[in-house]
């Protein structure tokens, strides 16, 4: 529903962990970005195992941009805010 709500936007899924240091990291990013409006949802993998699975999440943090509602980027790894900034252009 989320990806279908913004499908003519860029949007990103973050898949992520409560016990994962580099999300946590991450968290002020995605914060700062979806403060600003950029469609971001973030599924925890051990509350969504079945999402993670669909997306063949292995590693956390990992980011999933979707375009036009089709999942076109993957990224895996604490990222800067410049870095997710980047991916949502």
């Amino acid at each position: 529903a989320f990806v279908a709500d913004h499908a003519s936007d860029p949007a990103l899924i973050g898949f992520h962990a409560p016990w994962c240091g580099p999300c946590r990291a991450t968290a002020p990013a995605l914060i700062q970005l979806a403060s600003e409006g950029h469609p971001i949802a973030l599924v925890d993998i051990d509350a969504a195992p079945a999402l993670a699975e669909k997306y063949a999440v292995r590693v956390t943090p990992s980011f999933l941009l979707f375009k036009q509602g089709k999942a076109q980027t993957f990224v895996v790894g604490a990222k800067t805010e410049s870095e997710l900034r980047a991916l949502l252009r």
